[in-house]
């Protein structure tokens, strides 16, 4: 049960509510709301997130959920998952699903989260779930994560104008290791594959490259018009999009004898024509997505087995810049010494 955040979410929410934060993002789980993916609501699950809603509106702290995290019900991987272009429809149902729960009191919502991360560490890799190890025929995957973003934006449009509705992703630069045609040849395939094939087709309407668009079409089975028709849908007008920003990467040609295992996060398959160069002088921190109770990271420390939480003093850091800036904006002096936990 991890952190227990189901029965312990109003102690979560007070220190929020102290740290002094004006908006929460959440993820919302499809499959607590839906556990098949369609039909019938676990009303119990759909009611964990009402309250918590209800407890942050309380403490003055705007709840903004993420609709997708990854958690895709099983029943909808066993009938094909992200590689069926019923799986983005299923999404678009399962988000006015929340909509109509939630949307009276939430006003800002963000579709899905990294797409990028789920379709190559999910699909062409094997890091994350499902672990299919598809390479670069995975990539039917991110055409109907992007499908399914563009069918969610419509979905909480219609429920109204006062909606706000925005996307996140994971973007970071790609410097190639040298300036040889090579690498930099390397070093701009993968910054497509990873950045520009996520974003391209939200804010522009198309993908980056001709020959992205070829191989999108020719893996998903897509003639040109329906392409045309996706990109319309994907690139439905947004009032933000969100940035997940975490390394910047250098990349190289394959190099003979190299040793690249470890460099990043995953390591690429033998036949991808781009390999991540290790930064000198730099420690790669966690990734936290597969490691389990592995990794610890957080402004909160939560002991295993008692569930109790302690502020670390990263929260009472995090808290006077807080405070420090809202005073700045508002023209103001600091309010507390920085650094002085409050009296508890």
């Amino acid at each position: 049960m991890a952190c227990d955040h189901y029965h312990r979410h109003a102690e979560d929410v007070r220190d929020l509510a102290a740290l002094g934060v004006d908006d929460y993002r959440f993820s919302i789980s499809w499959s607590r709301v839906l556990p098949t993916g369609r039909g019938r609501v676990n009303r119990p699950g759909l009611d964990f997130y009402s309250r918590l809603v209800d407890d942050l509106l309380a403490a003055g702290i705007r709840p903004v959920p993420t609709l997708y995290h990854w958690d895709l019900p099983q029943a909808l991987q066993d009938e094909g998952g992200w590689l069926s272009r019923d799986t983005s429809q299923a999404l678009a149902d399962y988000t006015a699903v929340v909509v109509d729960a939630l949307g009276d009191r939430v006003t800002r919502w963000l579709t899905l989260n990294e797409m990028n991360v789920h379709t190559l560490y999910g699909h062409g890799l094997t890091d994350h779930a499902p672990a299919l190890g598809m390479g670069l025929d995975c990539l039917p995957v991110a055409h109907n994560l992007l499908r399914a973003h563009g069918l969610a934006v419509g979905a909480i449009r219609a429920a109204g104008p006062r909606h706000e509705v925005g996307v996140v992703q994971q973007h970071f630069p790609v410097i190639a290791a040298t300036d040889s045609p090579e690498d930099v040849g390397a070093a701009e395939m993968f910054r497509i594959l990873t950045n520009w094939l996520f974003s391209d087709p939200v804010l522009r309407g198309a993908y980056p490259e001709d020959w992205v668009a070829e191989l999108v079409m020719t893996t998903a089975g897509l003639t040109a018009d329906q392409l045309e028709q996706d990109l319309v849908v994907i690139a439905s007008p947004l009032d933000h999009y969100g940035v997940n920003y975490y390394e910047p990467t250098v990349i190289e040609s394959p190099r003979p004898d190299a040793d690249y295992a470890g460099v990043l996060e995953v390591d690429f398959p033998e036949d991808m024509p781009f390999r991540p160069v290790r930064i000198e002088g730099v420690e790669r921190t966690d990734f936290e997505w597969a490691a389990g109770y592995a990794e610890r990271f957080g402004l909160v420390h939560v002991d295993h087995s008692t569930l109790t939480r302690t502020r670390k003093d990263s929260w009472y850091w995090y808290r006077d810049l807080i405070d420090a800036h809202r005073n700045r904006v508002a023209g103001n002096g600091p309010t507390r010494a920085s650094g002085t936990p409050p009296a508890v």
